[in-house]
């Protein structure tokens, strides 16, 4: 069983200390899930969300708020998912991974 533990982050963090995450996870296009307090996931967050961030004059210290996606999806585990799924993997094939979820 994977543990997703270890790609989770606080949104209390930094940029930096994400970046930090993202690089010793060391898996290509691979994002860190953004939680609050409660363990409840706030946003997502990959290393072309913190270079869009640079490009747009945000610094490395700032928080990983300032960066993250607050537009993530996810899969609840008690629920049935078979129609997302469905819906997922057609966008994919159909090369329309941005509307994927609407």
């Amino acid at each position: 069983m994977i543990d997703f533990n270890k790609y989770t982050f606080s949104e209390k963090g930094t940029a930096r200390e994400a970046l930090q995450l993202i690089n010793k996870i060391a898996i290509p296009n691979m994002a860190v899930f953004i939680i609050n307090e409660n363990k409840q996931l706030v946003g997502s967050l990959t290393d072309g969300d913190i270079r869009r961030g640079f490009l747009n004059g945000l610094t490395i210290e700032e928080p990983v708020t300032s960066f993250m996606n607050i537009n993530s999806k996810c899969f609840v585990e008690s629920e049935n998912n078979f129609e997302k799924v469905n819906k997922l993997l057609f966008n994919i094939l159909e090369n329309n991974i941005e509307s994927w979820w609407d």
